[in-house]
């Protein structure tokens, strides 16, 4: 039931699910486990190799709902996928740099036992920057 468009652009229907094949070296698994959780109201969501293993990984979903579109659910988990992936990279580089922000906003004190913050908070910048 796959038609040239749709595997054009790595999406295939199945009988009423849908799978969409994933780079992994674009889209981490744990970044594909956190959009399918996000999925998890309206769709069956599991992740399977690859059909040749060697290229990535599946991600079925299977809607909850009799006669909900397959082209609207995976373009919709599509879109979460890309964010989910943003929010990780976004962690990977700012991180250092919120921990501090929260711990110091909930401390007594001048966590960074400095008089001047400007001067720490510009090299925790960049450190996060360096990542």
């Amino acid at each position: 039931m796959t038609t040239e468009i749709t595997r054009q652009i790595g999406i295939w229907d199945a009988g009423g699910q849908v799978c969409l094949a994933v780079d992994p070296a674009v889209y981490s698994i744990e970044a594909a486990l956190a959009a399918g959780y996000r999925f998890t109201d309206r769709a069956y969501v599991w992740l399977e190799p690859a059909a040749d293993r060697e290229t990535g990984y599946c991600v079925v979903l299977r809607p909850k709902a009799a006669g909900d579109d397959l082209q609207a659910l995976s373009g919709a988990f599509a879109n979460e996928l890309l964010d989910q992936a943003l929010r990780q990279r976004l962690e990977q580089r700012f991180g250092g740099l919120r921990t501090l922000m929260v711990a110091q906003a909930f401390s007594e004190g001048n966590l960074l036992g400095t008089d001047d913050d400007s001067l720490a908070v510009q090299s925790a910048l960049d450190t996060s920057a360096k990542r």
